[in-house]
C-alpha cells in the first residue's frame, strides 16, 4: 500500500500561508500571552528568535491601534451621556541612591469608557492643558460625561470645542468617591493603572525602548479581550502583511 502523507495545514486558516510551525506556534504563545521561556522551550528556538517574533507580534498589535483609532463617549441607546473616566500616572518611578535620582520614568495618558470598558492609553511628555485637552478633542466625541480628580490641566474641559462635554470632578484629597453622587470617580481607570503597571513590570522592567509598545499590547489585548486572541492577532496579521 502506498503511503500517504497529509499536511497538518491541509483545511486550516493556513493552508496556503508561508509561515513555518514553528512561526505559527510563537504567534499563538505571543496571543495567549505565554511566557517567553515557555514559548522557546515549547518551539526548540532559540530565545532571540523568540523575541524577535514577539517584537514583530507587538509592532502588528500597535499597527493596528493606530489604523483603527478608537473613539470614547458620546450618548448611548437611550441618549443619556456615556461616562468617560480620565487620569494621567507615571510608570517606573525615579529611584534614589545617595540623595541622586536616576532612571527611567514616562508619564501616560488613560482614558476609558465606563461600561463597554473601551480603553485609549498614549504616553505623553508633559500633562499640562497643552497637551492633554487636544487629546481629548481628537478622542471623545461630543456629549460625553467626563470624569476626572481636581488636577489643574482638566479645569478647562467644560469649555472645550465651544462646551461639547460636561465634566465632573471627584477631589482626591478628600473623597475617591464623590459623597453626594457616587458615579462621580475615577475608580475604573485606577483599576487600568493597577493592572498595566504590574504587566509592564514584569514584562519590559524599566526598558523606556520597548514601554511604548508594550502599552500598545496592553490596549489591545484590552480591545479584544473578550474574543480568540489568536484569531484576532491573525486577522491583524492577514490585514498587515501577505502571509
Amino acid at each position: 500500500m502506498q503511503d500517504v502523507y497529509t499536511s497538518v495545514r491541509k483545511g486550516s486558516f493556513f493552508a496556503r500561508s508561508h509561515l513555518a510551525i514553528s512561526q505559527i506556534m510563537i504567534i499563538y504563545g505571543f496571543a495567549n500571552d505565554f511566557p517567553q521561556k515557555v514559548i522557546s522551550k515549547e518551539t526548540s528556538l532559540s530565545a532571540p528568535t523568540v523575541i524577535d517574533w514577539c517584537n514583530f507580534c507587538r509592532e502588528v498589535c500597535s499597527t493596528y491601534l493606530e489604523q483603527h483609532p478608537v473613539e470614547l463617549g458620546g450618548f448611548d441607546e437611550h441618549e443619556e451621556p456615556v461616562t468617560v473616566e480620565m487620569d494621567e500616572t507615571m510608570f517606573f518611578h525615579r529611584m534614589y541612591h545617595r540623595g541622586r535620582a536616576f532612571g527611567n520614568r514616562q508619564w501616560v495618558f488613560g482614558m476609558i469608557e465606563r461600561n463597554s470598558g473601551k480603553l485609549f492609553l498614549t504616553p505623553v511628555q508633559a500633562r499640562n492643558e497643552e497637551t492633554l485637552l487636544p487629546i481629548v478633542s481628537r478622542t471623545i466625541l461630543p456629549g460625553t460625561l467626563i470624569v476626572t480628580d481636581g488636577w489643574g490641566s482638566y479645569r478647562n474641559i467644560g469649555r472645550l470645542d465651544g462646551g461639547v462635554y460636561e465634566h465632573r470632578t471627584v477631589i482626591h484629597q478628600n473623597n475617591f468617591v464623590d459623597p453626594d453622587n457616587d458615579s462621580v470617580h475615577t475608580q475604573t481607570i485606577e483599576s487600568v493603572w493597577m493592572r498595566s503597571k504590574k504587566k509592564l513590570r514584569r514584562q519590559c522592567g524599566t526598558s523606556m525602548d520597548l514601554f511604548p509598545s508594550y502599552l500598545q499590547e496592553f490596549v489591545w489585548r484590552e480591545r479584544i479581550k473578550d474574543k480568540d486572541p489568536f484569531v484576532e492577532l491573525l486577522l491583524c496579521i492577514l490585514e498587515q502583511y501577505l502571509v
